[in-house]
């Protein structure tokens, strides 16, 4: 579930407005970042009102956002990461690493 950040932004003409901002992991594992006005601060005059306005907006977001482990890879795909020298890392997502106290010397 995301809730994403919404924030009132001042304007240098015009009034101000809400603006909501969220971020996605890309299928390639970037980091995409988005941001929407809501309104402005007249129509919506605190954080609740225009939370309340965004609702079907980070219900959209939360259902077409998928794990990372779920995209759909060729089997070329599959061979080029695993003649990459990190492929531990780019199928698991993390390498596991091993806490100082129990590290080989």
């Amino acid at each position: 579930m995301q809730r994403g950040c919404l924030k009132p932004q001042t304007r240098k003409r015009g009034s101000n407005v809400w603006q909501f901002r969220w971020s996605e992991v890309s299928p390639d594992g970037k980091r995409l970042h988005h941001k929407k006005i809501v309104g402005t601060v007249e129509q919506y005059p605190d954080e609740n009102a225009a939370r309340q306005a965004v609702v079907g907006l980070v219900s959209e977001i939360t259902a077409s956002s998928r794990p990372l482990n779920s995209c759909a890879m060729t089997v070329a795909q599959l061979c080029d990461i695993s003649r990459n020298a990190n492929w531990q890392r780019t199928i698991l997502g993390a390498v596991t690493r091993r806490r100082k106290s129990t590290k080989r010397t």
